[in-house]
């Protein structure tokens, strides 16, 4: 009793833990049906399972853009700061209390930046299938990790299951022929009047300036984007059973 007293709250987090266990929800949902796929699976290692606590969080402080995760820090920092300081104790203690928390918000901050993770593996039950992923940067973007080069990129995809990845970089193009260790494929993201079109496969340079003035014009009800779209097998030109929507601008 005790301890419910001390830690109700994270003895009640625990608890729920347990409860949602019982219905779990499944690691993969159709984009479509909004159902579980039965022709993928998700290969979780050992170790990706007992670090997911710790992975989820820092994964999800990647999400930040640059701006709003220095606000983070800088808040909690002071935060915790403040919050050490305040304790009852002697002086050396409460500093001591007052400058661990920044430590440990800096320490956060770069496991998330260096810290590697494990990943799980995206396995298809047809062998004739391939995965591709349809969204990818590199460090040619400019929310792209630093270092994170096509080649890295590339081997990245292929430790978890992938066969092929498109390349959309903001505003750069991808054209490399690139087939080892996986296919990367074609494309870019146009940033176009708050909007951010992913256009796959063999693309054009566009004058980003044209698009800019209103999302109508962005979008292609004032003509300025062709309401074609040209669907391609990769069958063609890879191995794979999945389409690609390729935009072209007019």
């Amino acid at each position: 009793m005790n301890l419910l007293r001390r830690h109700p709250i994270a003895i009640a987090l625990v608890a729920l833990l347990l409860v949602t266990a019982f219905n779990p929800l499944p690691p993969l949902v159709d984009a479509v049906t909004g159902s579980a796929p039965g022709d993928v699976e998700l290969e979780r290692p050992a170790l990706y399972t007992v670090l997911a606590p710790l992975s989820d969080t820092l994964d999800a402080l990647t999400f930040f853009s640059l701006e709003r995760a220095r606000w983070a820090l800088a808040v909690w920092a002071l935060g915790l700061a403040a919050w050490g300081a305040l304790r009852p104790g002697r002086v050396r203690r409460r500093v001591s209390l007052a400058l661990a928390g920044p430590i440990g918000i800096v320490l956060l901050a770069g496991a998330t930046v260096l810290l590697p993770r494990p990943v799980p593996r995206l396995v298809a039950a047809d062998s004739g299938a391939t995965i591709i992923d349809y969204h990818a940067h590199t460090d040619a973007s400019h929310d792209g990790r630093s270092g994170w080069t096509w080649a890295r990129l590339a081997a990245w995809h292929a430790r978890q299951g992938f066969e092929a990845s498109y390349v959309t970089d903001h505003n750069v193009i991808f054209n490399l022929r690139i087939t080892d260790p996986i296919r990367l494929l074609p494309g870019v993201e146009w940033s176009v009047y708050r909007q951010h079109v992913v256009a796959l496969g063999p693309v054009r340079p566009i004058a980003r300036d044209s698009f800019g003035t209103s999302t109508p014009g962005c979008c292609g009800s004032s003509g300025s984007w062709s309401a074609r779209a040209r669907w391609e097998s990769p069958r063609s030109r890879s191995t794979g059973a999945i389409t690609s929507r390729i935009w072209t601008p007019s």
